[in-house]
């Protein structure tokens, strides 16, 4: 994706972004530390440090990137744009197939699953679908 910079954005977006930030990660560290009661401050804190960056990075998002980066209008005219579709729509049909079998596997012979590791195993072979289907039609076509 091609994009263009301009240098900075007006301070307000930058005080808007850090306020953000700040507001953010104090209510996680807040939320966290209110779940599990019996070290607040000590949760809260760790919490709320290890939010900051994140939090950083969604008030830059949404209050500077608009005024910084301007994304190119033609971008989806690129050819990079069509191996990420069509990859993308490869990976949907393998993750359906794949979650079918395992849904007939678990069904037969009786497995009792954690939806935990099930989430984890479909967003992750997704996931490596994508990656790996695209390494292969970029690799073909280019």
């Amino acid at each position: 994706m091609t994009t263009t910079t301009r240098p900075t954005a007006p301070s307000a977006a930058y005080a808007k972004a850090g306020l953000a930030a700040l507001s953010v990660s104090l209510a996680a560290g807040a939320v966290a530390g209110w779940v599990r009661s019996d070290e607040f401050w000590l949760v809260a804190v760790v919490f709320a440090v290890c939010t900051l960056g994140p939090a950083v990075a969604l008030g830059w998002l949404v209050f500077v990137a608009g005024h910084t980066v301007q994304p190119d209008p033609h971008v989806e005219d690129s050819v990079e744009a069509r191996w990420v579709e069509r990859a993308c729509a490869g990976a949907f049909v393998d993750l359906v197939i794949a979650a079918g079998v395992a849904l007939t596997l678990t069904s037969v012979l009786d497995l009792d699953v954690p939806g935990g590791l099930v989430l984890l195993a479909v967003v992750a072979g997704a996931g490596l679908d994508s990656v790996l289907r695209y390494a292969v039609i970029s690799r073909r076509e280019s």
